[in-house]
């Protein structure tokens, strides 16, 4: 593997897998599931119990670390710092400063990766075999030793913000957030992944120096190896690199499920349309009773949803959550809830007897899923926290007993609506008692500071400063014609202080965006295709990730973030202008015209004296704007005039900048680019 691959895996945040080369072409369908073979397993004296699946095959080594330090076991005041900590591991250690360790990454061709769930955090790092020692080495060293630099962390943090930043802005997101806090109300399950903006900047690194020390400890951790490697190599290796671990992991929080049926409008005022869900919660991947609620969530998913609407299971070790989620008019909302209640109400009348055929199809599916190396341990390990590893394959799900989904499917229900509360109160008042929830609490769980509300002379001359900048680039007229962009040139990466440069190509299209970057020998592509993504990385092999519902929003909001579809949202009645005083940017004056979005606040920074944009400014909070975008050396494409150097800063603080080489307005779109690969053993065999 190319030494600089894992710079870009490591910033472009690659799903765990395996890093070898690509197999030889898969024999065709049918594939027979795959079955968790049983590894050979010692204990440590610290605890630490190390697992091998040798399969020498290819020359290399995947090492996952599981450890129980979930989101669940966050302190009340601090959610997000889970995830906080397990992205800080790779910010420097007591022998290596963040940017030695990540140069010996590099050197090492390794690729790195933490994941944290609600009940466990991974960590995974693939190597090649001739370096088992240096790479556990490098593992050891960031679970063992991390520092938690300041520096790093303000970094991430900032990475973060930016993240909770476009969920703020994104009504599916904040629909989708909303849905698991009100079914699992008081559960630490209901939390927010990523926690809220304002515990963000609460949080600092004693927080996580206090989350890593009870939580990151050998006594319940699970080391697991596969690839070119012996069982006693592996040992031997695990013993002298983590034996001098120490330390007992904290006692788990005591929460209980107290699930009950709710009905919640999130009041969105300004929103233009509304999204429901309906969520029902099931048994977790603890229970016996999981395989054939999974196997019968599947099958809703693929047949017996009504036209627009999606299905989505998340499995957590006590329980997990069936949504089903749709975007309505606000007008026919109740309507929409109400059919999707009754697709639950139908379902649970259901008999197994139906099911054969999915059955199979989810045992055929499962094998391609877990092709890689890194896909099997990560189920493996899933799995065997929940005490069923031995069990792990859909070939062997029978639901023989109806009741089983019947309870699931017929348990209490959430229904949830995220859109204008005034719109939706009265024909929501139909299903009995309800709570409206403001916008703030939900994005933050706490109060935050709003645009002040403006004064009649500064909407007066914001609404003035908005039309002239409209103008300057190109008209309303010009703006609202435009169909497709298609733009490439290259983009420059922050990696820890040092720049990485590649390549970029976007296309956007009414309810379509694709976004592809090539860094190094790494490419990706990123598809939005009209409520539905993809995301596609190849390097050594390929690797195809189907988009959850987070990740597709955060796409939809992307494709609306141009300066095109910015100045159209201005110019809307509902957009509120206010001109809030001037500014410096870039050496020029600047006026500062606030703004309310569909996707939350903006501000515009126009020039005084061209009336053109020269940034946008995002992510509010405490009257502060966290996130700016500066848009330079605008030029004359078509009937407008549009940017063609923008750079992204949070907090003042460069993280990206890309420079566009050709933009095309209006221009036919390549069908092709939004075709879905099939890939298997790392290889693309379809368009």
């Amino acid at each position: 593997m190319n030494r600089v691959m894992s710079v870009a895996a490591t910033l472009l945040s690659l799903m765990i897998s395996s890093p070898g080369a690509a197999a030889p072409a898969a024999p065709a369908l049918p594939t027979p599931a795959w079955v968790s073979p049983t590894p050979v397993t010692r204990t440590l004296a610290n605890g630490l119990r190390v697992v091998v699946f040798p399969d020498h095959r290819i020359g290399v080594v995947q090492a996952q670390l599981r450890v129980p330090a979930g989101t669940r076991e966050e302190p009340d005041n601090r959610p997000g710092v889970a995830a906080l900590t397990g992205q800080m591991l790779r910010g420097g250690t007591s022998s290596r400063s963040p940017q030695q360790y990540m140069e010996h990454l590099e050197n090492l061709g390794a690729v790195y990766g933490v994941s944290v769930m609600r009940d466990i955090a991974l960590m995974s790092l693939g190597f090649r075999s001739a370096d088992l020692d240096a790479g556990l080495e490098l593992m050891a060293d960031a679970v063992i030793s991390p520092i938690f630099d300041e520096a790093a962390f303000e970094q991430t943090r900032r990475q973060v913000a930016s993240q909770l930043g476009q969920q703020m802005q994104n009504l599916g997101s904040i629909a989708d957030e909303r849905i698991q806090e009100s079914a699992f109300r008081g559960h630490p399950y209901g939390r927010p992944a990523l926690g809220s903006l304002d515990a963000l900047l609460q949080t600092t690194t004693r927080d996580l120096q206090s989350f890593h020390r009870e939580r990151w400890r050998p006594d319940r951790a699970v080391l697991a190896l596969t690839g070119d490697v012996t069982a006693e190599q592996a040992f031997r290796a695990a013993e002298q690199w983590f034996s001098h671990w120490g330390g007992r992991a904290s006692a788990d929080r005591a929460a209980t499920l107290n699930i009950k049926p709710t009905i919640r409008v999130v009041d969105v005022a300004e929103a233009p349309f509304t999204e429901v869900r309906v969520a029902v919660a099931g048994p977790g991947r603890r229970s016996a009773e999981f395989p054939a609620w999974s196997l019968a969530s599947a099958r809703l998913e693929e047949s017996g949803l009504p036209a627009g609407a999606r299905a989505s299971l998340t499995s957590h070790l006590d329980a997990s959550l069936l949504v089903l989620a749709q975007p309505a008019r606000t007008d026919s909302a109740a309507n929409v809830a109400k059919r999707l209640r009754e697709v639950l109400a139908r379902a649970s009348r259901e008999t197994p007897s139906t099911w054969e055929a999915r059955r199979k199809r989810e045992s055929q599916a499962e094998a391609l899923s877990l092709e890689s190396l890194g896909a099997r341990l990560t189920q493996w390990l899933v799995d065997d926290a929940a005490g069923s590893a031995s069990d792990a394959s859909s070939s062997k799900l029978r639901p023989d007993d109806p009741a089983v989904f019947q309870r699931a499917f017929g348990g209490p229900v959430a229904v949830l609506a995220a859109g204008p509360a005034e719109l939706l109160s009265a024909s929501f008042a139909r299903f009995g008692a309800y709570d409206v929830q403001a916008l703030a609490r939900a994005l933050t769980e706490a109060p935050v500071d709003t645009l002040p509300a403006p004064t009649a002379e500064e909407l007066k001359l914001g609404r003035a400063a908005t039309t002239a900048a409209i103008a300057a680039h190109g008209g309303i007229k010009a703006l609202r014609a435009i169909r497709t962009q298609l733009a490439d040139g290259e983009i420059t990466l922050d990696a820890g202080g040092r720049e990485v440069t590649g390549q970029f190509s976007s296309v956007r299209a009414p309810e379509r965006f694709i976004y592809m970057t090539k860094l190094f020998s790494l490419e990706t592509r990123q598809v939005l295709d009209r409520g539905v993504g993809w995301a596609l990385s190849v390097a050594d092999s390929a690797e195809l990730t189907e988009l959850d519902s987070t990740a597709v929003n955060q796409l939809s909001a992307s494709r609306e973030s141009d300066l095109v579809h910015v100045l159209i949202a201005a110019s809307g009645p509902t957009s509120r202008p206010a001109l809030r005083g001037t500014d410096v940017i870039d050496g020029k004056t600047v006026e500062l015209v606030d703004l309310l979005t569909s996707r939350g606040p903006l501000r515009l920074a126009i020039d005084a004296k061209t009336h053109r944009v020269s940034a946008i400014d995002g992510v509010l909070s405490r009257q502060a704007w966290l996130e700016r975008r500066v848009l330079r050396d605008v030029r004359k494409v078509g009937d407008l005039y549009l940017p063609h150097d923008e750079e992204r800063l949070i907090e003042g603080r460069s993280l990206s900048r890309i420079l566009i080489r050709q933009l095309g307005l209006n221009a036919p779109v390549d069908e092709a680019l939004f075709v879905r690969p099939m890939v298997r053993r790392g290889q693309i065999i379809s368009p």
